[in-house]
């Protein structure tokens, strides 16, 4: 689709989210949403336990409305055009980074593949990819899909201060840690640095193969 216009974009999509933590922007749907997660939710000792995409901005209103906005958009016919659009513009050249689902996770194998367009279509930019639906990633392998380049899908683990038991073709990982602090996994420094990524860009790199991030 040529021609879009930045109010279009956002219509087509419900927007960008802007999660103060990150080095640029991001895009969230409701945590409620989440497959896997909305099923860990009720696991005691769980990451999803207690979700921080449940709590505090998460719940106001306004974030509310516009994560459901955009969950119900990602079948609109001009999705991914509308997407490349938005992240072309607000992308900063000298810091390239994308992060998928600051809240929420992928719906299906067509989730991940018009993910996967879009980062074709933005060659410059990192996207990264945390998500706890390793089947949804296992299904879109195997029926053929590939990940490009500039994409790291980080499988994330399910209970706190465990990797990942499974993963899926080799793919880098990520884990929460309460009280362990494992010497073989890059542990996030946001929390010695203002909770914010300062300029660490682990989690977009794939040769890290597993980054923990402190509970909280």
């Amino acid at each position: 689709m040529s021609g879009l216009t930045l109010a279009e974009a956002k219509a087509n999509t419900g927007g960008l989210s802007t999660p103060s933590k990150m080095p640029g922007y991001s895009y969230g749907i409701p945590a409620q949403a989440c497959k896997v997660g909305s099923r860990l939710a009720k696991v005691k000792g769980s990451v999803c336990e207690h979700c921080y995409a449940l709590k505090n901005f998460y719940r106001m209103s306004n974030v509310k409305q516009a994560q459901a906005k955009r969950l119900a958009l990602l079948d609109e016919p001009n999705w991914v055009d509308s997407m490349v659009f938005l992240i072309k513009h607000y992308t900063r050249p000298g810091d390239p980074y994308f992060r998928w689902h600051d809240s929420g996770d992928l719906q299906s194998t067509k989730h991940l593949d018009d993910i996967c367009k879009i980062a074709r279509r933005t060659p410059t930019i990192k996207h990264w990819i945390p998500t706890r639906e390793y089947g949804v990633v296992h299904d879109y392998l195997k029926k053929g899909g590939t990940l490009p380049a500039n994409v790291t899908v980080r499988l994330s683990g399910h209970m706190v201060d465990e990797k990942p038991i499974v993963t899926v073709c080799g793919l880098p990982t990520s884990m929460v840690s309460a009280k362990t602090r494992d010497p073989s996994v890059y542990h996030c420094p946001a929390p010695t640095q203002g909770n914010t990524c300062g300029k660490c860009r682990a989690c977009w790199t794939s040769t890290v193969p597993c980054v923990s991030y402190a509970a909280h």
